[in-house]
């Protein structure tokens, strides 16, 4: 099995092996096991720190005049399932591509 790109893990490709979308054993070496989403946000992060998300929850807090819900660490390939997007803050080498 050759080791899928980020872009195609980013982007659902099916693994050669097993013809799943975002499949562990694929997973490039350079996207982590974990990244950060919150609640309603359309991208996943590297860090919770990201200003990115920082800035979601900013925005959130402000339009919706309640307290945002906690960013949650969750497994990169369940991001991938819920149609989040790479944060370019986070990956700015994807800018462009997704």
């Amino acid at each position: 099995m050759s080791e899928m790109s980020v872009e195609d893990y980013l982007a659902g490709v099916e693994c050669e092996e097993d013809f799943l979308q975002w499949c562990g054993r694929c997973r490039p070496t350079a996207l982590p096991r974990s990244v950060w989403v919150s609640p309603g946000g359309q991208a996943f992060h590297l860090a919770e720190d990201c200003s990115a998300l920082i800035s979601g929850q900013d925005r959130a807090a402000r339009s919706g005049g309640s307290t945002p819900t906690k960013p949650a660490q969750v497994d990169t390939g369940e991001a991938r399932r819920k149609m989040l997007f790479p944060c370019l803050v986070c990956w700015p080498e994807l800018r462009g591509r997704v």
